[in-house]
């Protein structure tokens, strides 16, 4: 049976309050479970003009503190006469124009803490869901939730894509870099740094140390030296938030973390449909997943 080579891309999912000394509350989890028992009418949901789709599979996962599963989506449009390849005869497409052949795009979305959950997914294929896609999707769903609890969302959904090999390669196509938050495990309160005693075991194991460039300046320098520290695991920083102005002056985000890992897989295709096994592409993403 042929292979099909696929390729799953790891990201952050952040909410953004309007006022910084305000906590948000946003609860992925919550908006998951809530999206896990709705029906169609619900989760539909148009994608583009012609893309159309919906939550087709959510599961959860207590051990693992994971939702898992897969978006089904298809293409409606036009529905011209089909062509054999060998003798070039044509017959009619029975298809209707209002339908669209099947793509599925699986996700897995990890709770490391509630603030920021990792979103594994599979990049996307043919007629399938992208990334800005699928947080759009994402945004539509969390509104229903609270109007459906009768709570005003006081944030937006975004996310960073998180990056390893590739990290400095990203900040020098950068003009300048504007915010970053450094990630540091709470172990570096004992140490020589800040000298406490072992009172902090109330704290969160990760702390976030942000900095913000003065007006049009750039700390890109600051950046690369801090990334070097964790290539050279120098100091416990976990990993590193960055966000800057591209040579178009267009705002981007992106972090790195030294537990991120590219995912590569090969898994058997089915001949008829070219899809693979969903199970089997889940399974390998909770592997991935329980390495994080």
């Amino acid at each position: 049976m042929a292979k099909k080579d696929i390729k799953i891309n790891y990201y952050e999912i952040i909410s953004e309050t309007s006022k910084e000394e305000e906590a948000s509350n946003f609860d992925l989890f919550k908006v998951l479970e809530f999206a896990k028992e709705q029906e169609t009418d619900v989760l539909k949901n148009d994608f583009s003009n012609n893309k159309f789709g919906k939550f087709e599979h959510i599961s959860l996962d207590t051990k693992r503190k994971i939702h898992f599963g897969y978006i089904k989506t298809g293409i409606d449009g036009y529905t011209n006469n089909l062509i054999d390849r060998i003798t070039f005869t044509e017959r009619h497409n029975p298809k209707n124009i209002g339908e669209g052949e099947k793509q599925r795009t699986h996700f897995l979305i990890k709770y490391l803490d509630q603030d920021n959950p990792v979103l594994l997914i599979e990049k996307k294929q043919n007629n399938g869901v992208a990334i800005g896609q699928f947080i759009q999707y994402l945004r539509k769903i969390t509104i229903k939730y609270y109007a459906y609890i009768e709570v005003s969302p006081n944030f937006t959904i975004e996310y960073t894509e998180i990056l390893k090999e590739n990290f400095v390669d990203e900040i020098m196509k950068l003009s300048r870099v504007v915010e970053s938050k450094i990630y540091i495990r709470k172990s570096v309160l004992g140490s020589g740094f800040l000298n406490l005693t072992n009172r902090t075991t109330d704290v969160k194991e990760k702390i976030i140390l942000q900095m913000n460039a003065e007006h049009k300046k750039d700390i890109k320098n600051t950046i690369l030296e801090i990334f070097d520290n964790i290539s050279s695991n120098k100091y416990d920083i976990s990993k590193v938030w960055v966000k800057g102005r591209d040579k178009d002056n267009f705002e981007t985000r992106f972090m790195t973390d030294r537990m991120a890992k590219f995912i590569g897989v090969k898994l058997e295709m089915d001949s008829t449909t070219g899809q693979v096994s969903s199970n089997e592409l889940l399974n390998k993403m909770k592997d991935y997943a329980d390495s994080y």
